[in-house]
C-alpha cells in the first residue's frame, strides 16, 4: 500500500511542478492572443437583439462660444474655479480659460510641445504629458517635472487624488505588470501581470480602471475589462474588433462602445451589473460621446463628409431617441473629438479637428 501512496504523490508532485513551469516562470515574446489571455478567462455572451432608433426635430439652441486661442486639445473643466484648463500642442503652453466675468485666458505654465496625450490630476495643477520618447510628470504649482523611464507606459492620473495607474514593462525579460504609484514614483503597487506594454488604461472610478487590451489589426478580438486596485479583481465586461473606443455613465452602470467591422461602426449599450446588452442602430462613435447623466448622452454623428451633427441620445424609453441639435456656427462642419461634460455648469466641451480649437456648449433643455 505505501508503494502506490508514494506513486500517486509523485504523480502529484510532478503535475504541480509542471504547473509552476508554465504558469508562473517569465516567458518571452507572445502573441496579441497570448497575451489577452492573461486578463481574460472567461467572456459571456451578452448582446441581444439591435434596439430601433427614432428621432425628433432639430432644437435650436444657443449657448455655444470658442474658447481655446490659436488651437486647444486634452480639455479639463475646473469646477469649482469656474474655469477650463487645455493644452496647445503647438506652442506647448497650459492655459486656462475663465467660464465666467471677462472669460480671460491666460497661459499657466509652458512645456515641451507636440505631446499626444496628457492626463490631469483632479485640481488641474499637475499634468503627465504622453510624447513619443516617453512621459513627463509636470507640476503646474511649483514648477517641478519628472521624466520617467522608458519602463513605463501610459501613465494616468486617478478621477480623485495624485494616484497614477500606468504599464511597467520590462522588454528584456517581457514582463510586466498593471501598477499604481505617486507620480514621482516613490512608492508602487502592483496589481495585474502582463506581458504586453500596450494596454489602454483610464480610471473610471477611485480604486477602478478601465483596460482594453493590446491592439492589433481588424480582426482581433479585444477585451472591455474593469480592474479594482484594491481588491485586484478583474471583471471582463464586452468584447470588440480592432480599435474600440467606450464611454461610461456617471454610475458606471452603462457602458456604450464602439469599432468598426466592415466599413461599418458598431455601437453597443452594455449593463454593467446585468451583463445584458444591445446593438445601438446608429452610427455614432463613442469617441465623439459624453453623458450627460445616466440616461442622456450627447454625441458628434458623422453625416457623410460634411462633419458632425450634435445630437442628444435619450435612453431612458426604448427605443432610444435622437435629437439632432440645431447649433448656432453649424457643427455639421465640425469634426468632433475629446468630448467632456461638466455638472455643475450643465456644458459640455468638444475639439474640432477641423480648426483645431475648443468649443464650450450649453444645451437648451
Amino acid at each position: 500500500m505505501g508503494k502506490y501512496f508514494a506513486l500517486f504523490f509523485g504523480i502529484i508532485f510532478v503535475g504541480l511542478v509542471a504547473f509552476l513551469l508554465v504558469f508562473l516562470l517569465p516567458r518571452g515574446a507572445t502573441s496579441v492572443t497570448d497575451q489577452q489571455a492573461l486578463i481574460d478567462s472567461a467572456i459571456r455572451t451578452r448582446f441581444s437583439e439591435p434596439v430601433a432608433i427614432s428621432a425628433k426635430n432639430q432644437t435650436a439652441q444657443t449657448g455655444l462660444e470658442q474658447i481655446s486661442l490659436g488651437g486647444g486639445s486634452f480639455p479639463k473643466f475646473i469646477s469649482l474655479r469656474d474655469e477650463v484648463r487645455y493644452y496647445n500642442s503647438r506652442t506647448g503652453e497650459v492655459r486656462t480659460r475663465s467660464l465666467v466675468g471677462d472669460k480671460k485666458n491666460s497661459v499657466l505654465a509652458t512645456i515641451k510641445p507636440n505631446a499626444y496625450g496628457i492626463s490631469w490630476s483632479p485640481d488641474g495643477t499637475k499634468l503627465i504629458a504622453q510624447y513619443q520618447a516617453g512621459s513627463v510628470y509636470y507640476n503646474l504649482a511649483t514648477g517641478a517635472s519628472k521624466k520617467y523611464d522608458a519602463t513605463i507606459h501610459n501613465p494616468v492620473f486617478s478621477l480623485t487624488d495624485d494616484t497614477i495607474a500606468y504599464v511597467h514593462f520590462d522588454a528584456k525579460s517581457g514582463d510586466g505588470s498593471v501598477s499604481i504609484a505617486d507620480p514621482l514614483m516613490k512608492s508602487f503597487k502592483d496589481i495585474l501581470a502582463t506581458r504586453s506594454p500596450n494596454w489602454k488604461i483610464s480610471w473610471i472610478a477611485p480604486h477602478l480602471l478601465e483596460l482594453l487590451s493590446p491592439p492589433g489589426n481588424a480582426q482581433t478580438v479585444r477585451t472591455i475589462a474593469t480592474l479594482d486596485t484594491q481588491t485586484k479583481w478583474l471583471d471582463s465586461i464586452a468584447q470588440a474588433y480592432g480599435p474600440v473606443d467606450t464611454v461610461w455613465s456617471p454610475s458606471l452602470g452603462r457602458l456604450i462602445y464602439s469599432y468598426q467591422a466592415g466599413g461599418k461602426t458598431i455601437v453597443y449599450r452594455v449593463d454593467r451589473a446585468t451583463g445584458v446588452g444591445s446593438e445601438l442602430k446608429i452610427g455614432i462613435d463613442a469617441s465623439k460621446c459624453v453623458w450627460s447623466s445616466e440616461t442622456e448622452l450627447y454625441c458628434g454623428i458623422p453625416q457623410n463628409e460634411s462633419g458632425d451633427v450634435l445630437s442628444k441620445i435619450s435612453l431612458e424609453t426604448s427605443p432610444a431617441v435622437v435629437t439632432p441639435l440645431d447649433v448656432p456656427r453649424g457643427t455639421a462642419a465640425a469634426n468632433m473629438a475629446q468630448m467632456i461634460w461638466d455638472d455643475r455648469h450643465a456644458s459640455l466641451i468638444y475639439k474640432d479637428l477641423k480648426d483645431g480649437n475648443l468649443y464650450l456648449f450649453r444645451p437648451t433643455r
